[in-house]
């Protein structure tokens, strides 16, 4: 009778162990998760920010370029008097 009563906990022991187990797996794929969205979250605005940058420098050089025709003109009519 005893025997059936410690097995009978061992069971039920087991199957609590299992239950926690199983939880603690899925709060961690669940962190995980939550982990990477914020990872995506933080990358999709560092690239926001890098392409911000990169036409900011493509409005640079235009401007530049621009600034460099016009004073190439001015140029070709100075030598032109």
């Amino acid at each position: 009778m005893a025997l059936k009563f410690i097995e009978s906990q061992n069971v039920e022991f087991k199957s609590n162990y299992c239950e926690a187990n199983n939880a603690l797996v899925e709060i961690e794929q669940v962190r995980g998760f939550l982990d990477t969205v914020k990872l995506k979250d933080d990358w999709v605005a560092d690239m926001q920010e890098q392409q911000h940058i990169v036409t900011k420098l493509d409005k640079a050089q235009e401007l530049v370029d621009l600034h460099r025709k016009r004073n190439v003109k001015m140029l070709e009519g100075h030598n032109a008097i």
